[in-house]
């Protein structure tokens, strides 16, 4: 299958029985339709291994700067006491805490 509709028709005249010309062309625009769509990106409802590629690509990437700062983080006493607890009193030494 490709982006252009006659060829589309051309194919399925070969690779399937269909018994109307009217429902050919429509099957035939439809997947002309759905191709122009996965060109320009990925669609719901589809899974390419392209798609499934890029997917995994940004899962594993790690960001250069996270997004959570902590100096913004407020920790309370309980939280404190559990983290010296487990002995992970230097994050709870860090000033503003």
């Amino acid at each position: 299958m490709s982006t252009d509709f006659h060829y589309n028709k051309r194919v399925l005249d070969d690779v399937a029985v269909i018994p109307t010309k009217r429902i050919r062309n429509k099957i035939a625009g439809y997947a002309t339709r759905l191709m122009r769509r996965i060109q320009t990106g990925p669609v719901r409802g589809i899974s390419l291994k392209l798609q499934e590629e890029e997917r995994e690509r940004k899962m594993e990437s790690i960001p250069k700067e996270s997004e959570f700062k902590i100096e913004n983080v407020k920790i309370d006493d309980e939280t404190k006491r559990m983290l010296e607890e487990l002995g992970l009193s230097k994050l709870v030494s860090r000033k503003g805490y």
